[in-house]
């Protein structure tokens, strides 16, 4: 957990501050969908986004 909250902390959290725990919750989802999910290459998984190996997998 520590190595996967690691990357959106560092992309996220360090570059700006959000005024209330909803706008934190917001801004997280925003970062693990917009691009974790979606543009991130994951190693575990041939270097593809999560997105590549779920759609290749079906």
């Amino acid at each position: 957990m520590e190595r996967f909250f690691g990357n959106p902390k560092a992309d996220l959290v360090h570059h700006q501050r959000c005024a209330t725990r909803e706008d934190a919750k917001r801004d997280l989802f925003a970062c693990i969908e917009g691009y974790c999910n979606r543009q991130r290459l994951h190693g575990a998984i041939g270097r593809r986004t999560p997105e590549q190996a779920e759609f290749q997998a079906a």
